[in-house]
């Protein structure tokens, strides 16, 4: 079990989501500009708990590469591949659960 993670109140989202007869809802986790831990911690989780379906992160994995390009660190295909990097890393995280 993740330190942090709080799978009941996961699964009370779940539940909250599928009442009423709708029992094929699935729910997703939002990065919500989160640092790199964070995120990692609740995509985890989330992955563990039955009715999460996905996620959906932005910032966490796009804002430094954009940083970078604009103040002329790294290229745009620099950028690019370390966002679909970070992008990948997360999706093999949300899919070892």
């Amino acid at each position: 079990m993740m330190r942090g993670f709080d799978h009941a109140l996961y699964r009370a989202v779940v539940a909250t989501a599928r009442a009423g007869g709708r029992d094929h809802v699935g729910c997703i986790v939002l990065g919500r500009g989160e640092d790199d831990a964070k995120v990692r911690e609740w995509l985890g989780g989330a992955a563990t708990v039955p009715g999460f379906v996905g996620f959906a992160v932005g910032r966490t994995v796009f804002c430094n590469p954009l940083v970078a390009w604009r103040d002329g660190k790294a290229s745009r295909e620099q950028s690019a591949a370390q966002i679909a990097g970070r992008y990948r890393e997360f999706v093999d995280l949300f899919e070892e659960h």
